[in-house]
This record gives C-alpha cells, structure tokens and sequence, in this order.
C-alpha cells in the first residue's frame, strides 16, 4: 500500500487528474501512466497507479518507534532492540553511538559494546524513499561489573544477641541487596538487616548486592559469629560463712565459664571484683557477700553467688567462780570458770605452762608447795580470745 504526501501538493493533483483523464480519452493512457503516474527517486520507479487512476508518487513520512530493547542500565553487551513503523513497506537505518548501521532492522543486533553510556537512533524509510525526520532514539548503559558488598556492622564471634542486626553497603550506587544466614535461600534484604530469632551455636551472615544492570556479586560478603544466650554459674569457694572475727574477710569464688565478676557487701551496688576478693572493714554483726560472674559476651549469672556471716571482733571476759586462793593444802586444787560468751572454748595454764584446752572444772595436775597461779581465757565462737586472762594466785602448803 502506497502512502502519498497530502497538503501543499492537493492542486498540483487535481491537474494532473484532469490531464490524464483528457490524455485516457484520447487514448494514451499508457503514455499517461509512463508519463505523470511514476516517481523516480534516484533510477528506483515506483507503480504508483491503482484502479485506473493515477495518485502523485510522494510518499508520507513515516513514525518509527522502539518497540525492545534495554533502557537504562543493562548488563547485555550486545543487546537487541526490535523496532516498528506505523506504514507496512518500510526500510529502517540505525546509528549506534552516532556510527550509521544501514538496514538494521526489524530486529537489531548490536556489536560487542564497551562499558559505558550509549545510544541508538532509528528511522524509517517509506518504501525505500521518504525518511522519518525525528528518529526514534533510546539511551542505555551497558554495565557488566558485578558491585562489591561490604558488611559495616554486626557481630562477630561471640554474642548474646540472638536477633543480631548488620548494615552493609555496594560500591555502586542504586544497588539492591539480597540477604540470608547460614543454609537458608538468598531474599531481599535492605541495610541495616535483623535476623531472625537464632539458637545459641555458630552461624554466619550472607549478604550480595545487585547493581541496576543486573549485576550479582559473585563472592557475597559474610560474616561468621557466635551466639551465646546462656549465662554462666558462679561458686564462692572460700571465706567466712557463720561467725568470724575478721572485720575485712576475703572472699574466693570461680565461674563455668570464662569472664569477669562483680561483688557486693549487703545492700550496696554492684561493682567489678577479682578472686580473692578482701572487703572494706565492716560493722560487727550480720553481712552477706554476694558475687556474680559475667560472661565475655556480657551474659550475668541472674542468680549470685551468697555467703551470710557475722563479723565478732569483741572478745569475751572470762571468770574464774570457784577454786583456792591464799593457802591450800590441796596439792591438786580444782578451779571452776565460765565466760561472758556462751558456746565458746577455754584455755587454761599453772604458772608459766603453755595455755591449753580445758574446760570447767579444771583439776591441775600435782604442785609442789609453794605459791602458784591458776590462768583461764575463753575464746568466743568467733575465735576473739580474752586478752585479759582470768587469773588466781594461791599456795601449796604441807599438810598438819
């Protein structure tokens, strides 16, 4: 089908109707035909005759339009674009990048193209003769580096943290990312990303970038850690527990797992501690040492270590209630003591002996005559031993 320009040519062609009408009825109609019915457009002649009338051989312009192809970024370095026109008998003449590629289509092929921005121009070409004077064009970037994902932030080795969070990034711009932890799939992801709730163990996070082209980086960024949620156990395995007379006790304690401890005295706050831990000096009466262990990813023991005491420095006075004093004819006397602190222990002595365990009453063994001393001091349950020991004088004397 033909397609004839309309407009500033309409006069020309009713003349030239007229003429070949008058010319038919003479007869001549082929010299007609040969005469105003052709268009030749250099050495190619057109039929332009159709039912016995004779229409002008200049042809409308036709539109091209891209109908494929990449647009944008696109990681295919030979890309295929496929065009259209909206007249049937058309020729199509491209440019890529302003170089002339003739009869390229309706569907085109590029050469390898380098990385980088690029462009195709299209035109049509009416029958081989009237071009479109505003080609089609479409822009594109062929893109075919993979970016390089890069994680910023999030744990690793070891962490209490079961739902850790991680930001990454692409040396790209426009990048999207795809995301997953231990053997799960790849899915969309964006920074920065939380996990899912994890199990105490080991894991490791995955994470890829996909540039705008298309571009998948092949060697996805990782990043190993270790969760632990299970918070360690702490032992006192050494200090007072009941009565003490140590106003500045010290205190050891271990833990099952390796890290750091805290300690208290009482009500006071917690503060970081090592083992042996000695206190400041504390008020006579009931305490209580109280230690947590913390592990290296920061989980604390939430039930402490305790050990309940009392600190007794006062030492108990001690009375001698019966036995000689003066002159005795006993050689082997017998002396009764007691203390001003119950459930304690005695020590007893005869002149310038040692002190030893006793208890009430106290027989001596055998004196000789002459004078002689009766010593007792009682130590408390603490261990507070009297400083001022109980002391009786008295003589042996021959019996009458």
């Amino acid at each position: 089908m033909s397609y004839l320009r309309r407009g500033a040519q309409d006069g020309h062609s009713r003349v030239v109707s007229l003429i070949a009408a008058l010319i038919a009825l003479l007869g001549l109609t082929a010299v007609a035909t040969a005469a105003v019915g052709g268009y030749d457009d250099g050495g190619s002649r057109l039929d332009c005759a159709a039912e016995n009338s004779v229409r002008e051989c200049v042809y409308d312009e036709p539109v091209t339009t891209i109908a494929t192809g990449p647009t944008g970024f696109t990681n295919d370095n030979t890309p295929t674009f496929g065009f259209s026109s909206d007249q049937e008998d058309v020729e199509f003449t491209c440019r890529i990048d302003g170089a002339r590629i003739a009869k390229c289509g309706p569907s085109f092929t590029t050469e390898t193209l380098a990385s980088g921005e690029h462009s195709l121009s299209v035109f049509a070409r009416s029958n081989g003769h009237t071009p479109d004077t505003t080609p089609a064009e479409r822009d594109f970037t062929v893109d075919t580096t993979p970016p390089v994902t890069t994680i910023n932030a999030g744990p690793a080795g070891l962490t209490n943290d079961s739902t850790p969070t991680f930001a990454f990034s692409s040396n790209e711009t426009g990048s999207t990312f795809q995301c997953k932890v231990d053997g799960g799939a790849f899915g969309p992801c964006t920074s920065p990303r939380q996990t899912s709730n994890l199990g105490d163990g080991a894991h490791t996070f995955y994470v890829r970038a996909i540039d705008q082209a298309h571009n998948v980086d092949a060697t996805p960024a990782s990043r190993s850690f270790t969760v632990d949620t299970t918070p360690p156990s702490t032992n006192i395995t050494g200090g007072p527990s009941g009565l003490t007379n140590d106003g500045t006790p010290t205190f050891s304690f271990n833990s099952n797992e390796a890290g750091t401890f805290q300690c208290r005295v009482d009500n006071g706050s917690f503060g970081g501690c090592a083992s042996p831990k000695t206190t400041s000096p504390l008020a006579e009466g009931s305490h209580t040492f109280v230690v947590r262990a913390a592990d290296r990813v920061g989980n604390v023991d939430p039930s402490p270590a305790t050990r309940s005491f009392t600190v007794d420095t006062r030492p108990p006075n001690t009375t001698i209630t019966s036995g000689p004093s003066g002159s005795t004819t006993d050689a082997t006397p017998t002396f009764a003591f007691k203390s001003s602190e119950s459930g304690g222990s005695f020590q007893c002595r005869v002149d310038g002996a040692s002190y030893a365990g006793c208890a009430s009453p106290k027989t001596t063994p055998p004196l000789g005559v002459g004078p002689h001393s009766f010593s007792v001091r009682a130590i408390d349950q603490s261990g507070n031993i009297d400083p001022t020991p109980a002391v009786r004088g008295f003589t042996v004397e021959r019996s009458r």
